[in-house]
């Protein structure tokens, strides 16, 4: 009922019918070493950096959770907080 040409595929030609030119190989690859020092020291400045700015959010989050006194204002009680939370922050990232 069903042809031959319809239950079976066409054979697979390969790879070399579908280059038409021969394939070149490329140039050699030459393989140098170079002896490097890697360094392991961790930076301690980025850790202060880091600890510092958490310590100055932790302080604004703080502040800002409880009330501040009408007499102060808001933004001199946070200066006041982040003359303290930003050195705890600083020595918790150094410590780290």
């Amino acid at each position: 009922m069903t042809s031959d040409s319809e239950t079976q595929p066409a054979p697979d030609a390969g790879p070399e019918s579908v280059l038409s030119e021969p394939v070149q190989p490329g140039p050699a690859q030459t393989t140098v070493e170079t002896e490097v020092t890697v360094r392991r020291i961790p930076r301690y400045s980025r850790f202060l950096i880091i600890g510092a700015g958490l310590g100055a959010a932790a302080t604004f989050i703080l502040t800002a959770s409880f009330p501040s006194d009408p007499k102060v204002g808001f933004g001199a009680l946070f200066g006041y907080f982040l003359l303290f939370g930003v050195p705890a922050g600083a020595v918790i990232g150094a410590v780290v």
